[in-house]
C-alpha cells in the first residue's frame, strides 16, 4: 500500500478557496485543471466516461507512464487500457467509490495514482487522474480531490466535450469524425475495438433533413425506430442540418430505399444519399457530399424527397 502523509486543515482550506476562487471567476476546465497539477505538483488528466482527453496538465514533468503517453498521442485511452482497467476491476472501484482513492496496483503500480469519477445530472460523466511523479499523495490531496471533482462537475455541466446523457460510444465515434477531432486510422480502428464494432466492407450515409429549414424533425425519436428497423445494424447521430444515418453492410441493398419513400412522406422530410465508401475515417467527405446533394437539389428545385449522388 501506499504510504499517505497527513496534514492539517489549513492547507486543505487553502487549496479549496483557490478551487472555489477558479469556480467564481469562471475559469475553464482547462486552467482549474491546471492549478490543480500545480497543487498536487503532480500531473493530472481528466476524461470523459467515455475515455476521450478532456485536458492533460503536465506541467512540463515527463510521465512514463503507457496510460499518460497514449492518451498524450492519440487523445483517447486505448482499447487496450480500458481492458485492463476492466480485468484489473479498476473501473468497477472508480464507479463505486464514495471518495477518491489512490491505485497502487496494476496499471498503478510503478506510478501510483489518485482517481475519481465526476458525476454530472446523478451520471458518472468524467474521470480524473493524478499521477504520483514527486512526493507521496498526502490525506489533504485525496480531500482535495473530492472537491476538485465537485468544482469540475459544475464547470463540465455544460460543456460540449462531455456527452449527453443516453449518447452511445458509436455516436461518440461518429461526432468525433464529423469535427475532425479523429483524423488517425489507427486511432478509428483502437476504438472501433473498444466499442465492439466489426466493420463490414461498405459504408454509407444518408442526411435526414426537414421539408422546412426554420422546422426540426418532429418526433425524431420514433423516426430514429423506424429508421433502425429498416436499416438494423445503422447508426445515427444528430448533425446541425437534422440526422446522419450511417449504414455498413457486406453488400448495397437497394431494394430497401424503397421503404424510405414512406417515411419522407410521413415525416415530411428530404433524403440525400452518399456514394458508398470502404473506410470509415472518410466519413466527413461523404457527409459533405451529403450535403453538397441537398443545395444542389434545393437551388435546381427537384420535386424528388430523395436524392443520391449519382443522380
Amino acid at each position: 500500500m501506499t504510504a499517505i502523509s497527513y496534514t492539517d486543515d489549513t492547507e486543505y482550506l487553502q487549496r479549496k478557496e483557490r478551487l472555489t476562487e477558479c469556480l467564481l471567476k469562471r475559469r475553464s476546465a482547462e486552467e482549474i485543471v491546471h492549478e490543480a497539477a500545480v497543487q498536487y505538483c503532480a500531473p493530472v488528466i481528466l476524461t470523459t466516461s467515455l475515455y476521450r482527453v478532456i485536458v492533460m496538465d503536465d506541467l512540463g514533468m515527463e510521465v512514463n507512464d503507457p496510460v499518460w503517453q497514449t492518451a498524450k498521442e492519440t487523445g483517447y485511452c486505448s482499447s487496450d487500457n480500458i481492458a485492463d482497467f476492466e480485468i484489473q476491476g479498476i473501473t468497477r472501484d472508480v464507479l463505486n467509490a464514495q471518495n477518491s482513492f489512490i491505485l497502487d496496483r496494476g496499471v498503478g503500480q510503478d506510478i501510483p495514482r489518485i482517481l475519481m469519477k465526476i458525476m454530472i445530472n446523478d451520471t458518472p460523466a468524467a474521470y480524473i487522474g493524478i499521477f504520483q511523479t514527486g512526493r507521496p499523495f498526502s490525506e489533504t490531496d485525496l480531500r482535495i480531490t473530492d472537491y476538485l471533482c465537485e468544482v469540475l462537475s459544475l464547470v463540465l455541466e455544460r460543456d460540449q466535450r462531455i456527452l449527453p446523457g443516453g449518447i452511445t460510444v458509436h455516436e461518440s465515434i461518429l461526432n468525433d469524425l464529423l469535427d475532425g477531432t479523429l483524423t488517425s486510422p489507427t486511432v478509428l480502428n483502437d476504438r472501433m475495438r473498444t466499442a465492439y464494432w466489426t466493420a463490414r466492407a461498405i459504408f454509407q450515409c444518408i442526411l435526414i433533413t426537414p421539408a422546412h429549414k426554420s422546422s426540426g424533425i418532429d418526433n425524431s425519436a420514433y423516426l430514429q425506430s423506424v429508421l433502425t428497423g429498416v436499416f438494423p445494424g445503422s447508426h445515427m447521430v444528430q448533425v446541425p442540418e437534422g440526422i446522419l444515418l450511417v449504414l455498413n453492410e457486406d453488400s448495397l441493398r437497394p431494394e430497401r430505399y424503397k421503404h424510405l419513400q414512406n417515411v419522407v412522406q410521413q415525416f415530411d422530410l428530404f433524403m440525400n444519399i452518399s456514394e458508398p465508401f470502404r473506410n470509415l475515417i472518410l466519413l466527413r467527405h461523404y457527409y459533405e457530399s451529403c450535403k453538397m446533394i441537398r443545395d444542389v437539389a434545393r437551388k435546381q428545385k427537384r420535386n424528388s424527397r430523395i436524392t443520391e449522388l449519382k443522380d
